[in-house]
């Protein structure tokens, strides 16, 4: 599978079109990955204006994420990203924290270490402790740990788009729940 960072630059002359189209060629499927600056790696990144969809591009992203909802109905195996994570990206470069939606990444039971043995909840986060002086065990059973998990559950977090097709298929929206009832009162089905 061969991720692609949608961005300024993939989003102009219709590029990330153009890399699908490639690849669809070559029998490999795509991830849209959406460009993030809140983990660690990326704080204060030179030129990141550059690269941020802004309000002026907006209309062209509307448009590209109609083409690539086309393109997943079309051949689901070519375009990994599910519909409801298309539409997503309609408003993720206006809100890239989307607080309406909470981070179920966080209670997958995923953490990382860095090359120093702290240990972290999620890579836009402070650690939450050290390896080399505490038993994971100890760490992630500690009042601390469920307090950090849930504040990152609830999105007080700087946010980020890791996991976000995750989040979207584990969240019930409104229009989710409106959809169920009517299926299920009316035998709607769409």
């Amino acid at each position: 599978m061969v991720h692609s960072l949608l961005m300024s630059k993939t989003l102009e002359n219709e590029n990330i079109l153009k890399l699908i189209k490639f690849m669809e060629n070559l029998g490999f499927p795509v991830f849209i990955q959406l460009l993030t600056y809140s983990p660690f790696y990326f704080k204060n990144n030179p030129g990141e204006e550059d690269l941020w969809i802004t309000e002026r591009d907006q209309k062209e992203l509307e448009i590209l994420v109609d083409k690539l909802i086309e393109i997943r109905k079309r051949n689901p195996k070519l375009l990994v990203n599910s519909v409801p994570s298309l539409e997503y990206i309609r408003k993720y470069f206006r809100d890239p924290k989307r607080e309406d939606i909470p981070c179920y990444l966080m209670y997958m039971g995923r953490l990382w270490v860095d090359s120093q043995g702290k240990l972290y909840l999620c890579q836009s986060l402070p650690p939450i402790g050290d390896l080399r002086r505490n038993k994971i065990v100890d760490i992630i059973s500690s009042d601390n740990f469920a307090n950090k998990l849930k504040r990152a559950f609830m999105k007080q977090c700087p946010g980020c788009s890791c996991g976000y097709s995750t989040n979207v298929h584990s969240h019930i929206s409104p229009v989710m729940v409106k959809y169920l009832v009517m299926s299920k009162l009316f035998g709607v089905r769409k």
